[in-house]
């Protein structure tokens, strides 16, 4: 049930605020978009690989207008489902996210997993990347990039045990490489972008895995191929050949997963979605790739204190798969 309400409130935030982004830029991603054509299968024009550059981060789900947009926002306190979604953020980096315990490579009692720490990695990560982003204060920063040099220090991520555990890693190097790039250090930057080529994008070419997830049709499908792709757009420009291969693999493979669900309908994939591309997409073709994205986005101990309200999440997500 935690691990539940944890999904809601990210799914409902980024659904539920992205749709008041400016319509300036016509070739920019916006959940809340209109498009004249349901359930398209891929951008017209094909994916604008060319826009994944240094220069232009950051540039997963949000890019600086949009959260410059959502802070301004967020300070006018002009939806109290806002608020609350930024606050429950806020409050679970501050408790959790700041954890000061160091990040470090332990298998779980099976010795099989490092899930547990992938989660940690991306509870933390995720969350100071936001909170700087939202607040500017620099001991955010100071945290993500702490966490992000522990965890592509380790000697890998685990892709022979349980490719599980390298989707959820990947996925928050990726938002802290991409949301805090202008801000990390130059080392920082090459260790991350290293560390997505050899301990995922390589992995998966090399078939280095425990099970072959762009087969299966369970979430593990949905949570390796959204974190290949986080780190492929996230770090295109330093490895395009492999990153490339991940997005289009994932493009490809994530479409059997899909086939029969009560909401495949509305799920369109996950490149299409987060790619800064040459259409636009509606609030329900938006609402799921966050949810393949953000499905590994929890922690074991369920990010606390959202039993009260989830009925308002809730309610937040529908608002935003609504919207047009």
């Amino acid at each position: 049930m935690k691990t539940i309400l944890f999904k809601t409130i990210i799914i409902a935030f980024f659904v539920g605020t992205a749709v008041s982004c400016s319509d300036e830029d016509e070739n920019r991603f916006r959940p809340g978009s209109t498009h004249e054509k349901p359930n398209p299968t891929e951008p017209e024009g094909g994916l604008a690989y060319s826009k994944l550059t240094a220069d232009n981060h950051h540039r997963l789900l949000m890019n600086a207008e949009a959260f410059t947009a959502l802070k301004a926002k967020v300070e006018a306190k002009s939806s109290a489902k806002l608020t609350l979604l930024h606050n429950t953020i806020m409050s679970v980096c501050n408790s959790k996210g700041m954890n000061a315990t160091a990040l470090t490579y332990k298998l779980d009692a099976s010795n099989k997993r490092i899930l547990d720490v992938s989660r940690d990695a991306l509870l933390r990560i995720f969350t100071c990347a936001y909170a700087y982003r939202m607040t500017g204060d620099t001991n955010y920063l100071t945290k993500a990039e702490t966490d992000m040099n522990a965890v592509c220090n380790f000697p890998d991520w685990n892709s022979k045990r349980h490719f599980l555990d390298v989707g959820e890693m990947a996925t928050a190097v990726a938002f802290g490489y991409d949301w805090l790039y202008n801000e990390l250090s130059a080392a920082t930057r090459t260790k991350a972008a290293n560390a997505l080529l050899k301990f995922a994008f390589q992995q998966a070419q090399n078939k280095n895995w425990n099970l072959n997830f762009y087969e299966a049709t369970n979430n593990w499908n949905q949570v390796c191929n959204g974190g290949l792709v986080c780190a492929a757009l996230a770090s295109y420009e330093n490895n395009p050949s492999e990153a490339k291969d991940m997005i289009e693999k994932a493009l490809e493979s994530n479409k059997p997963a899909l086939e029969g669900a009560e909401i495949a309908s509305r799920f369109r994939l996950l490149a299409n979605a987060i790619i800064i591309g040459n259409r636009r997409f509606s609030a329900q073709e938006a609402y799921s790739p966050f949810f393949s994205i953000f499905s590994s986005l929890y922690n074991k101990d369920g990010l606390l204190y959202l039993s009260a309200n989830h009925h308002e999440a809730n309610a937040a997500v529908e608002e935003g798969a609504q919207s047009e």
